[in-house]
């Protein structure tokens, strides 16, 4: 009986090490298989504001030895660059999951302009795919490519644009650098029951009314030390350090806009600031200018009646052409009507809407019938901080 048990146990021990011998046959490696794309070169003309269209990149998926899941990301260079130092990596939907990649027009204006192709240039970005499953990864050892004629302007729009340098009142420290004001239009909307005017934000355009010295200047896009930096050359808006020389010669008004969508800026000279008189259409008043964006008129005689309306006329001078022209600011309501108490502040908030008539402010809320009675008022334009605005007040006789 007692070999009988031994002969037992030596057919148990025999059948493990076979089956340890069957199991080590099973292919445990994470090889991946090779891959190649479905995708072909194309062009396309980038326009950032088509929503519609996508653009398809495509590949054949990959598949690991020990069947585990493989993801993918695609790799983008500007013609002439290194994979290995891409200038732009994304992963496709569902995790990269997915053996398809698609693009928007701004998605692939963005990844251009990150590989380093310049605005209104056309050239090739090429890309490439990456198959991983976590352990392994595998590049295809091939590219396809893009051929993108990209537009003016930007595709990064900074949230914020700051303003600093020598020739500003910020001066060269860039954590006094002045926040420039994202501009607004005012927007006429006809319809069946009538024309509505609604202020409306312009996105990746910023205005700035401040004081110019001699000196330079240069904007950034926020106050830390990660940031981006631009700076006006020739009218257009440059990404890069390059500190500016201002205009002026001595402290003077200046008003700059930058419009990122197109890459225009235009820096202005303010020569003057009037008073204008809405019904007649006249001037009736010049604006001292005070510091930063500010233009006041002390001790002027103002008629308190109902229908006197006004607004400003500023006149501005293009630094590079010299040309001058005429813009407009007042309220957001093309009927004026007197402030009633209590007065709230965006009563005498102040837009450019450039029409010399309407959208204008009355000066009293009181009902007068007599365009005779007058008082005397300051009247300050603070075209300064997050929303232009006018202050007024009557003075006691």
């Amino acid at each position: 009986m007692k070999k009988y048990y031994m002969h037992i146990c030596a057919l148990f021990i025999c059948s493990l090490a076979f089956y340890a011998c069957e199991e080590d046959k099973v292919d445990h490696s994470t090889t991946l298989t090779p891959f190649d794309y479905i995708s072909g070169d194309f062009s396309v003309t980038i326009n950032p504001q088509d929503e519609v269209d996508y653009f398809t990149l495509k590949w054949e998926p990959s598949s690991a030895a020990d069947y585990s899941k493989v993801g993918y990301q695609v790799l983008f260079i500007k013609e002439g660059g290194d994979f290995n130092t891409p200038g732009y990596t994304i992963t496709p939907d569902n995790k990269g999951f997915v053996d398809t990649l698609n693009l928007s027009h701004k998605q692939l204006n963005v990844i251009a302009e990150l590989c380093g192709i310049k605005q209104n240039t056309t050239a090739k970005l090429l890309w490439k795919v990456m198959a991983s499953n976590g352990v392994e990864r595998l590049f295809k050892d091939t590219y396809r490519s893009i051929t993108v004629t990209r537009p003016n302007g930007f595709a990064q729009i900074p949230e914020a644009i700051y303003l600093y340098g020598s020739a500003t009142l910020a001066g060269e420290n860039i954590n006094n650098a002045l926040l420039m004001q994202k501009s607004s239009v005012i927007e006429e909307t006809v319809q069946p029951s009538g024309t509505t005017y609604t202020v409306k934000s312009l996105n990746g355009v910023f205005d700035i009314f401040t004081t110019f010295s001699a000196g330079t200047y240069i904007f950034v896009s926020n106050t830390t030390k990660v940031h981006r930096s631009f700076y006006i050359q020739n009218g257009k808006i440059e990404e890069g350090i390059n500190p500016v020389i201002t205009p002026a010669e001595s402290a003077k008004p200046y008003r700059i806009r930058l419009n990122f969508n197109t890459s225009e800026a235009n820096v202005y000279e303010i020569t003057a600031v009037d008073f204008w008189d809405v019904t007649t259409k006249t001037v009736i008043g010049n604006m001292t200018y005070q510091n930063n964006g500010i233009w006041k008129i002390s001790n002027y005689v103002v008629p308190v009646a109902r229908a006197s309306e006004y607004k400003f006329r500023l006149t501005q001078k293009e630094s590079s052409s010299g040309a001058e022209n005429y813009t407009f600011w007042g309220s957001n309501a093309k009927q004026a009507s007197n402030p009633t108490e209590p007065i709230q502040a965006s009563y005498y908030y102040t837009y450019n809407y450039d029409v010399d008539s309407g959208f204008a402010y009355r000066y009293s809320t009181e009902q007068r019938s007599t365009a005779q009675e007058t008082k005397k008022a300051d009247i300050s334009l603070y075209m300064t901080g997050s929303q232009y605005h006018v202050q007024l007040q009557m003075l006691t006789e």
